[in-house]
Order: C-alpha cells, then structure tokens, then sequence
C-alpha cells in the first residue's frame, strides 16, 4: 500500500481548514443578520444600512449638504446648490437667481412697498398695489374704495358735489315736493349754479325742458292742456284763436290749433327722448317743475308760492315722469335699459335770483345746447323760466355717500 506524500497531506489540510472558516463566516454572518434588532429611530445611531435617513429620522441623522435633500432650515441654491436646486413657483425665493422681477410667485412680498404682478393685486396686497389716485379703475378698487379713479371723470369726483347730489336724492327719497325754504329742495343759486350752469359733464347731464302751451279754464282751474299732458299729444285741446295759450278770462277750447299744440309737443318729446338715450344708464333723474309768480300769495309782506303754483309746478315735472315712464318699454324693446328713479321737485319762484342776470345767463347756456326748434313761443323771452322742467340725470356712482 502506497504511502500518501506528506506534502499532499498538508496542502489539502490546509484548504479544508480555509472552506470550514468560509463556511463557518458565512453562517455567523447569517445569523448576524438573522438575529440583530432592527435599525432604532432616537438611538443617536444614524443607521443607514437600516434605512435611517434625515427624512425617515432626523434625530439621529442630521442634514447635511450633499445628502440629496434641501433642507430650507440651513440650505438654499447658494450654499449648497448640490441638494438645492431653484425652481421657480416652489413657495422659496432662491436668491440671487431668484428675484421678485424674475420669479414673483416665489420672491413677491406684500408690505414692502413695491407692488409685484402677477402674484399682488389690489385686492391681494393692498399695502403694496394701492394705485388710488392714478386715474384708472384698477382691478380691486371701486367707486366707493377709490372715487378719484372709479368716478367719470369731472365733477362726479369732487366729494363736495356728489355729497349735494346725495342731498337732492334723500330728500326727493323722503318725498321732495315742494321745499318751501329753498328751490332744489335746498339749494342757492351758487349751487343751482354748479350744476345747470355748464352743457353738462361727463358724469351727470342737464336738460331744459321749454313748455310752448299754458292752457287754463275760464274758470281758472288747468285744462288737461300742453302743460300737463303733452306728451300725449291727441289730448291737446282744440284752439283756433290762439297758438294754444289761452288765460283765465278766454275760453280753453274755441277749436282749432290742435295741430300746433302737437307740434309743439313732439318737439319736447322728441328732445327729451335724445336727452335720455345719451343718460339712459343714469341713476336717477330729477325734474325741477317751475311756474310764474303771479298768483302767489302774500301774507305780513312776505311773498309766498301759492298752492297752485305748487301744483302747476309739480304738474310740469309730472309731463316728463310720464314721458320717462313711455319711454322705458321703448328702450327695454330694443336692449337697453332706462331703469333710473324720477323725482319730482317744484321749485320755489318765490327766490329773487331767477330774476337775476346770473341765472337768465344760466339759462341762455342751456339754450345754446339744446337747439332753436319752434316751439310756439320765444324761449328766450322774460317769462320762459315760467314754463320750463329743468331736468338733471345723474350717473355718479353716490354708494361712498351712502346712496346704493
């Protein structure tokens, strides 16, 4: 029997001992793995290999620059631009790439002075983007916010005026009527002034109705003549001996200029119906009936306007309410709206500055912007304030006055 080299003897010896060490490894490792507790948030061990990480626990593993995560406690795209990356409309402003100019969705910041577009508005940043005063209704202001922009330019914006317009609408609210103290249910003449003194503006109008008929019975009570129901023509009275104006001692109808009567009437018809298509979106419309001031009474030496005269007065503005009130199915027939309240007010002639030269001069304004058609009489005669309904349409937005 052949004897075994013992250099063979060893060699193998040698292997067996490094495959039993291998094997022997392999299995405690096995087991290390097996056995061992899994990876402890808390435990101050940042165990990555148990899949600890600054967003799984960052008690035990604290942020760090190059760790693949921008942390926006201590790291922005400048000082660690390898986990940071600007991204404009993340919520962050990354500066120096960043900027309110260049990413106003991440850098806009109200209350710093500046206004920054898209993200700040008027009504998102008012501190910033109020823009009162420029002379543009900006998005987020309003004509009770901002009137200097959101009023029509002219003297809807000067406070002092609308504040006088809404005097005139609460009072004609309150039912106006006849004011007794001041005409224009209290106004004087450098007010009156203010307003019928000028062709109009952009925010409001004025229109001086000129009554061509003043029909009575010989009683001395009102035909239904031109005056009250002109703008239904076919109810003039029948006057041959006349142009249609007839006094208390003539009969109201010896037949005959009926014609002319309706003439007279389609002229104001038809200059009132322009008036409110130019004005068709104003608010309101006041009518200021007037009469003469024969017939007032007078009592301790003091004038005062008779109940008649208040009733022709009023009976005046009450021809154009009615003519108002015809023409808004018209205007709705065809789209548009003339939806502003009427109000009717007797102006007291009893007041000495109708017959001044500053109000015939007011008046003479008015007439130069309306035209000459004939209207049966010369509207420039003494008496012609006697048969007129000055008329005011008023587009103001009045909602910062209280006026809704």
């Amino acid at each position: 029997m052949a004897s075994t080299p013992p250099g063979n003897s060893s060699s193998k010896s040698r292997i067996q001992a490094i495959i039993l060490v291998l094997l022997l490894g392999g299995v405690l490792t096995a087991l290390f793995l097996l056995l061992r507790p899994g990876a402890v948030c808390g435990d101050s061990v940042c165990d990555r290999d148990g899949g600890e990480s600054f967003l799984v626990c960052a008690a035990d593993c604290p942020s760090a620059c190059g760790d693949g995560y921008c942390n926006p406690a201590k790291e922005t795209a400048v000082s660690c631009p390898a986990d940071c990356k600007t991204v404009c409309g993340d919520g962050r402003c990354d500066p120096p790439s960043e900027t309110a100019a260049t990413c106003p969705k991440d850098c806009a910041v109200c209350g710093n002075g500046k206004c920054e577009p898209p993200s700040e508005t008027v009504a998102s940043c008012p501190k910033d983007c109020n823009l009162c005063g420029n002379g543009k209704c900006d998005a987020g202001e309003t004509a009770k916010a901002c009137p200097l922009d959101c009023q029509p330019p002219g003297k809807c914006r000067d406070p002092n005026f609308r504040k006088m317009l809404v005097r005139i609408v609460k009072d004609c609210e309150g039912a106006c009527g006849f004011e007794a103290k001041n005409p224009v249910v209290g106004l004087e003449l450098e007010q009156f002034k203010t307003i019928f003194a000028s062709k109009g503006d952009t925010g409001y109008g004025t229109y001086f109705a000129l009554f061509g008929c003043n029909v009575f019975n010989a009683d001395g009570t009102d035909c239904k003549g031109f005056d009250s129901f002109y703008a239904e023509p076919a109810k003039c009275p029948v006057d041959n001996a006349f142009e249609c104006a007839t006094r208390a001692s003539d009969a109201c109808n010896p037949a005959g200029a009926q014609g002319r009567c309706q003439k007279y009437g389609k002229v104001i018809e038809d200059e009132f119906r322009g008036f409110t298509q130019k004005w068709k979106d104003a608010k309101y419309f006041i009518l200021l009936g007037t009469a003469s001031r024969s017939g007032n009474d007078a009592a301790a030496g003091k004038e005062t306007m008779s109940v008649g005269n208040q009733k022709l007065a009023l009976k005046r503005a009450a021809s154009l309410e009615s003519l108002l009130s015809r023409l808004r199915p018209e205007f709705a027939s065809r789209g548009d709206h003339l939806d502003g309240k009427a109000y009717k007010v007797a102006l007291d002639n009893t007041k000495q500055f109708f017959d001044t030269p500053e109000f015939g001069g007011m008046i003479k304004t008015q007439l130069d912007a309306m035209g000459r058609p004939d209207r049966g009489f010369t509207p420039t005669s003494a008496n012609a304030v006697n048969r007129s309904v000055f008329v005011l349409a008023i587009e103001c937005d009045l909602s910062a006055e209280g006026i809704e």
